[in-house]
């Protein structure tokens, strides 16, 4: 994309960025009705077999970033913040409302980004204690009723210099954005 393609907002903020400026916080997005939203068919059959099948983890959507160079987890965890008050499917658990389950949006909440140190294991197994540890945190199922839904992180330092993040998240946060992205592609 072409800074000419973007929105005067994201044009104004991709300047100051560049500049080295500090920069607000934008706007969080507003929600356009009124109520808990329903649930849509997809998240519904995902919910329903949750319900059924509460250890369930194949819903669990991990993502495991290996960063080389150094990592500043307080800068990290503030844009894990501010991307959770942006996005409500990151602060979305689910619930019953007149016998029907419905989406309920909670307010943004504080992220913790925990960290791991594995620099103590002998050098040629500290990668994989580190996958090992990440794969046992992105087996733990989410309970959709109590959240959050959103991702789990944890930070495994390898090296001073080396660190594996792990995210996961519940697939129905990631159902719309995956609707979006996949939906429009996989017909044509």
């Amino acid at each position: 994309m072409r800074a000419r393609e973007l929105s005067d907002t994201k044009r104004k903020l991709l300047a100051t960025y560049l500049h080295g400026e500090q920069f607000c916080a934008l706007p969080g997005l507003r929600r356009t009705s009124q109520g808990s939203p329903c649930l849509a068919p997809g998240q519904e059959r995902m919910w329903r077999h949750s319900r059924q099948n509460p250890t369930l983890t194949c819903y669990n959507e991990p993502i495991t970033i290996y960063r080389h160079g150094p990592l500043d987890v307080s800068v990290l965890q503030r844009s894990f913040i501010e991307l959770t008050r942006r996005h409500e499917s990151w602060r979305t658990t689910f619930c019953i409302e007149d016998g029907c389950p419905v989406q309920l949006v909670h307010p943004p909440a504080t992220i913790s980004v925990p960290i791991t140190d594995v620099r103590d294991a002998p050098l040629h197994q500290r990668e994989d204690l580190a996958l090992l540890l990440a794969s046992q945190q992105a087996n733990i199922p989410f309970d959709l009723e109590s959240g959050p839904l959103f991702w789990n992180f944890n930070t495994f330092t390898i090296f001073a210099h080396f660190t594996i993040l792990l995210c996961t998240s519940d697939i129905s946060v990631l159902y719309k954005w995956k609707r979006l992205s996949y939906g429009g592609r996989m017909g044509k």
